[in-house]
């Protein structure tokens, strides 16, 4: 699927736009606050930095392509100044009146996004050189917020910036060089993943069965990306935040189709209700691989 950009609006000289900087972008937005007014997430993110558009600033159009995995840039002053990628939008009154409250016509921000923090960086991307790119006018005005797939512009605000950055080392700093590098990194893997490996599994921890209530339940990767393990089903498996960190720890696996704990392990956890209950159980496998299970029990499991 062709990824895309949003060109975002937020002049940072308008005392309005400003203050939903500082609250929701420049700060952190927790999950359980979002699940007041939002009944699902389709991220496991804990926390996000959260923007919104009203009706009147954004065409529909452009807001119903906008997809998860996109990258959104934000312009001010003919600067785009902030990238990050899409993790979620949603439509949303309640919880944009909640965060923003309302402007003077009564309208409030309610087509939402979240953007991954992690993904969150500093850029300073010419506006002249993306009109260009789409074919404007020079000094165009990237009012109001506009959608778009094209590679040459989304290599400017990645490919390219790499380039750049190599040539500006005494500006940008090597905490930015690597969270750019995440960004892309983040930005070429598939964002689906997630929904799909939890989708296998109705939305439940293969191994307790505890439901995704407040996004504790995770797609865990059986081969770690980190290991070159791939975004695809059949590397993924749907666990609760509790067995995530134990099958990532190595401290269980599942062999030959039951859960197996390692021999490693504490008395105390072996005994603790959340594992000794589950021992041995039969685990289902929804889509899951047995050759990524291998792997995993042979260079993860702590056997």
């Amino acid at each position: 699927m062709e990824r895309g950009i949003f060109l975002q609006p937020a002049s940072i000289k308008e005392k309005l736009v400003k203050e939903h900087l500082e609250k929701t972008i420049f700060r952190t937005v927790d999950s359980a606050e979002i699940l007041r007014f939002q009944k699902e997430l389709k991220t496991d993110l804990e926390k996000f930095n959260v923007w919104g558009v009203t009706p009147s600033r954004v065409p529909k159009s452009s807001w119903e392509k906008l997809q998860i995995g996109d990258l959104v840039a934000f312009y001010s002053q003919r600067k785009f100044y902030l990238l990050g990628q899409v993790v979620d939008k949603f439509h949303n009154k309640d919880l944009a009146k909640y965060l923003w409250g309302e402007n003077e016509k009564g309208e409030t921000w309610e087509y939402i996004y979240l953007i991954d923090p992690d993904s969150l960086i500093s850029i300073d991307v010419n506006s002249e050189k993306v009109a260009k790119i789409l074919n404007y006018k020079p000094n165009y005005n990237f009012m109001p917020a506009r959608y778009h797939q094209n590679s040459e512009l989304i290599a400017l605000f990645t490919d390219k910036l790499l380039k750049e950055i190599e040539k500006s080392k005494d500006i940008i700093t090597t905490v930015q060089r690597e969270k750019i590098v995440a960004t892309i990194g983040k930005y070429k893997r598939d964002p689906s993943f997630s929904i799909k490996v939890k989708q296998n599994y109705e939305n439940k921890c293969a191994i307790c069965g505890i439901p995704n209530e407040g996004a504790i339940v995770d797609a865990a990767h059986v081969k770690p990306v980190k290991d070159g393990g791939p975004d695809i089903e059949e590397n993924g498996i749907a666990l609760c935040k509790v067995h995530h960190h134990l099958f990532d720890a190595g401290l269980i696996t599942i062999k030959n189709g039951k859960l197996t704990v390692s021999p490693t392990a504490h008395s105390d956890l072996r005994n603790h209700p959340l594992i000794s209950e589950f021992e041995n159980k039969n685990i289902k496998l929804k889509g899951t691989s047995e050759e990524f299970l291998k792997w995993h029990n042979e260079n993860i499991f702590k056997g």
